[in-house]
């Protein structure tokens, strides 16, 4: 009975491929890439759906963690992830794969999703843009742009110009010092964009 619900569910998704998992969770593949330095890194990191968490160390390089989500090894191997680098600029991008699936297990949901969890220097520009995901900045510097499309963004110990913009999700900075501009969507309410802590921000973060 648990299977032919699941099979029923599977068929309810239209609109993507879709595979049914009875007994896993899953499958997560993590890869680790590092690029050297010789200035502030200009950091831009894409991913269709899945978490960025971008916190600073005192190395002068940039490691990238790339956790791919999907409901087999297989499966997870083959979702496409790009790195270049020229100089200090470095992109890392995970566009949506033609055929993307979705796993029905019994109680949840295995959907495909690239994380990006990212160590860098202090002083950066960075791009952080999930289609699908939260996302998460501690102890940066400099030009700092973050979106989602459904999901949180927190940031803490932030200096310079920074923006936030979710599409359904809350908002959250604290003890940042410079500029800040963020947008929720118009359902949200005053609390779901604040600032905390020991912030330093020319009034408060706008809507």
């Amino acid at each position: 009975m648990r299977k032919s619900l699941a099979m029923a569910a599977c068929a309810g998704l239209l609109s993507s491929a879709c595979s049914i998992d009875v007994n896993g969770a899953g499958a997560e593949l993590i890869e680790e890439k590092t690029f050297q330095l010789t200035g502030p890194p200009e950091l831009t990191l894409h991913t269709f759906d899945g978490s960025i968490e971008v916190r600073s160390w005192d190395r002068n390089e940039v490691s990238v963690e790339i956790r791919r989500r999907a409901a087999s090894d297989d499966e997870a191997r083959a979702l496409a992830v790009t790195t270049t680098q020229d100089g200090d600029r470095i992109v890392i991008d995970a566009p949506a794969g033609r055929g993307r699936r979705r796993v029905v297990r019994i109680g949840s949901w295995v959907g495909e999703g690239v994380s990006f969890i990212v160590r860098t220097p202090r002083q950066l520009a960075l791009d952080a843009q999930t289609g699908d995901g939260s996302i998460a900045v501690e102890a940066l510097a400099g030009r700092i742009a973050l979106e989602t499309g459904d999901g949180s963004i927190r940031g803490s110990r932030l200096e310079g110009a920074i923006t936030a913009d979710t599409g359904d999700g809350s908002i959250s900075i604290a003890d940042a010092a410079g500029s800040a501009a963020a947008r929720s969507p118009p359902h949200a309410s005053a609390a779901a964009i604040s600032t905390a802590g020991r912030s330093r921000l020319p009034g408060p973060v706008a809507a």
